[in-house]
């Protein structure tokens, strides 16, 4: 599956968490970066979501097209379900004769 990029805030979060106590609790990590980013100014951020802008830019151009990835899944469903209806008609008659086999050396 295709990861979202990460937002501003959770890209300034996981470069605090490789500076913070490795001790502290998980909630005692989310306090401090809630109260950092919050201290952090304008400049500080806008320069956070222009590498956020980067990644997501990146991301966006070396994902396939959706189309030609939806065309791609309906035309394997279909092959699917092509061999799936020859393998019902070719072992259902095979099935048919069988039970009525069976059932004439039971009845």
């Amino acid at each position: 599956a295709v990861k979202k990029p990460a937002t501003s805030h959770a890209l300034f979060k996981k470069e605090m968490s490789k500076t913070m106590d490795s001790e502290l609790s998980i909630g005692e990590r989310a306090k401090t970066v809630a109260t950092k980013w919050k201290a952090l100014g304008a400049k500080e951020k806008n320069k956070i979501q222009d590498q956020v802008a980067t990644v997501k830019k990146a991301s966006e151009d070396s994902l396939p097209n959706k189309k030609a990835f939806a065309k791609k899944a309906d035309d394997t469903q279909k092959v699917y379900q092509k061999a799936k209806d020859e393998y019902s008609k070719k072992n259902g008659e095979f099935l048919k004769r069988v039970t009525k086999a069976k059932k004439a050396l039971v009845g």
